[in-house]
């Protein structure tokens, strides 16, 4: 589904070999986020979400104050199932909605 994020981490081969590889195959190459505009800070019961994705994001930001990364990446795995990615800068969340 188009917007849903294809890949998290770090590549394992320098910039210019991911971007051979990605207009090789046909993938447009961005330097940015082509969604930037889209994400929004979480905050508890967002209007904008659905009130599962709002649980599940309260549970995540719960592990990240916790600390607790293996918790806050299955939620983060539960969420992108429904169709929300999201973007970390600290312990704040910003959500974008691929559908829902």
């Amino acid at each position: 589904e188009e917007g849903l994020e294809l890949f998290r981490g770090q590549p394992d081969y320098k910039k210019s070999r991911v971007i051979e590889a990605f207009t090789q195959h046909r993938y447009p190459w961005k330097e940015n986020d082509p969604f930037e505009d889209q994400y929004q800070r979480w905050v508890a019961a967002h209007p904008d979400f659905p009130q599962n994705v709002n649980a599940l994001l309260s549970a995540r930001e719960q592990a990240l104050i916790d600390e607790e990364k293996k918790e806050a990446e299955e939620l983060r795995k539960d969420l992108v199932n429904l169709g929300v990615v999201i973007r970390d800068k600290g312990k704040r969340q910003y959500v974008r909605m691929v559908r829902g």
